[in-house]
C-alpha cells in the first residue's frame, strides 16, 4: 500500500488547467518526491492511480513540507527546517540551489509565471526571493545553476504592528494560509503577477507585488509595501486565485465564496 500523500501539485504550473487528457503531477510524501502520470483517457480499474508512480529522490536529512512547480517543470520544495531547495526539470537527484535555513517550517510555496520570483509561507511571515541574476556571462536561473551567496537574500513580508492594532489581530494567533500569486493575464496574453494574497483567521491579507519588487531591488530589508487587510464573516480555511481572473475563491468554514479584488 502506497504511503499517504502530503501534497500534490501539477508537474508544470497551470498544466492541469490547460491539458485536455494527460494529468502529470508531483507528490510529496514525508521525505520522498514522486511523479504521477495519469492519462485520463484510460479508465482507472484500481482503487488508486499510484501504481505508475516513480520515486525520484529521497533525502533522509530533512522532511518536505511544501512544493511548487514552474511552467517548464522545475521544482521548488520547502522543508520543516525552513530550507528551500530548487531542482531543475528532470534532474531531481540533487538540488541546483539551496536557500538559507530560515529556521521556521515552510508551509507553502508559489512561483511566478516567468519563474523569476519565489514566494514562501511560514506560520507568521512570508518570504520573497528572486531566482534570477545576471553577471558578465549572461542571465542565470537558480533552478538551473547554483546561485552565488550574495544573491541569496530574501525579503520578509509581515503585518506591521500598527496594522495588527488597527485590525485587532493578536500576533500570537497569526497562522498564514499558503500565499499565492495572482494569474491575471497582461494584455490578454502573458501573465504578469500584480498581487500576493494570504489569509489568517477571517482576514484576507493582500500585498501589491509591484511595490514588493521595488522594495526588493532597492533594499531587500526595508519594506515599504504595506498589506491591505479585509475582514470576512468567517474564518478562511484556504483561498486561491481564479485562473486568469481577478477574483479569489475562498473556502470558509461553512461556505465557498468568490471575492472580486476590484470590489473590496
Amino acid at each position: 500500500m502506497p504511503a499517504p500523500l502530503d501534497t500534490v501539485v501539477p508537474l508544470k504550473k497551470f498544466s492541469h488547467l490547460e491539458s485536455q487528457n494527460d494529468l502529470s503531477l508531483v507528490a510529496l510524501s514525508g521525505n520522498t518526491l514522486s511523479s504521477i502520470h495519469w492519462d485520463t483517457r484510460v479508465p482507472v480499474v484500481k482503487d488508486y492511480v499510484l501504481d505508475e508512480t516513480q520515486s525520484l529522490t529521497k533525502a533522509q536529512r530533512f522532511r518536505f513540507t511544501a512544493i511548487t512547480t514552474t511552467k517548464e517543470g522545475h521544482i521548488a520544495v520547502g522543508s520543516k527546517d525552513g530550507g528551500i531547495r530548487l531542482y531543475s526539470a528532470g534532474l531531481i537527484k540533487r538540488a541546483k540551489t539551496e536557500l538559507c535555513q530560515l529556521g521556521d517550517q515552510i508551509t507553502g510555496l508559489d512561483v511566478s509565471s516567468d519563474a523569476e520570483w519565489l514566494l514562501g509561507t511560514t506560520v507568521d511571515y512570508l518570504i520573497v526571493f528572486k531566482t534570477t541574476w545576471s553577471d558578465h556571462r549572461g542571465d542565470h536561473s537558480a533552478f538551473k545553476k547554483s546561485i552565488p551567496a550574495k544573491e541569496k537574500s530574501v525579503m520578509v513580508l509581515t503585518i506591521p504592528k500598527e496594522e495588527l492594532a488597527k485590525q485587532k489581530i493578536k500576533k500570537k494567533k497569526i497562522i498564514f494560509t499558503p500565499a499565492r500569486f495572482d494569474s491575471r493575464p497582461f494584455d490578454g496574453t502573458d501573465i504578469i503577477e500584480e498581487e500576493i494574497v494570504t489569509s489568517t483567521g477571517p482576514f484576507i491579507i493582500r500585498f501589491k507585488f509591484r511595490q514588493v519588487k521595488m522594495d526588493y531591488k532597492r533594499d531587500r530589508i526595508q519594506l515599504n509595501a504595506k498589506p491591505i487587510i479585509y475582514r470576512q464573516e468567517e474564518v478562511i480555511v484556504d483561498k486561491t486565485f481564479s485562473y486568469k481572473g481577478d477574483s479569489i475563491v475562498a473556502a470558509l468554514c461553512h461556505d465557498l465564496k468568490k471575492i472580486d479584488l476590484d470590489d473590496i
